[in-house]
């Protein structure tokens, strides 16, 4: 049965990278309002390399792949190399991240909105943040099946946004 259910999620497992830019000075919108199929090209400067989901290990953080959780588990998002950003009249990049966790029913099981705050103001070297992560604790009472882990990344100075979509399995 797990090797079916293994093979289900390849066959589901997806991501999406989608990079924007606001027209006319907009804010940026809740996610939850965005479309989330906007091509990468819209934005002007934020891109993202790459990103990996990963667990908790003794020492620190270890990738997952292919991203199993078990109930209990803490699922993180790690990004690699996000910006370029820009830089505010305080000579710092003021970075945002938004979090929304979906199971496999399409339900908001977790909303997480400005969650670096005054933390997102820094100062970052050639305007790149490096390996931001965030991270979701699964509870022992959620169903077994797919999540869809949608990560927003704000440039609040340039108002571009990078929405990070993809799906992990919960057994």
């Amino acid at each position: 049965m797990k090797i079916l259910m293994y093979l289900v999620f390849i066959l589901l497992l997806g991501s999406i990278y989608s990079c924007s830019t606001p027209q006319n000075n907009e804010a940026v919108e809740d996610p939850e309002k965005e479309d989330i199929n906007i091509h990468e090209d819209n934005s002007k400067n934020l891109h993202v390399d790459g990103f990996f989901f990963a667990k908790r290990k003794e020492k620190g953080i270890s990738a997952v792949d292919p991203p199993v959780f078990r109930r209990g588990d803490e699922v993180f998002m790690v990004l690699q190399n996000v910006g370029v950003f820009s830089r505010a009249d305080d000579s710092l990049n003021h970075v945002e991240l938004h979090m929304n966790i979906r199971n496999s029913d399409g339900e908001l099981v977790e909303q997480k909105r400005n969650i670096l705050g005054n933390r997102g103001k820094k100062d970052l070297k050639n305007n790149i943040l490096n390996k931001p992560y965030v991270s979701y604790r699964t509870i022992l009472t959620e169903h077994e099946g797919t999540y869809h882990f949608i990560l927003t990344v704000v440039d609040r100075v340039s108002l571009d946004s990078c929405v990070i979509e993809a799906d992990y399995f919960l057994e």
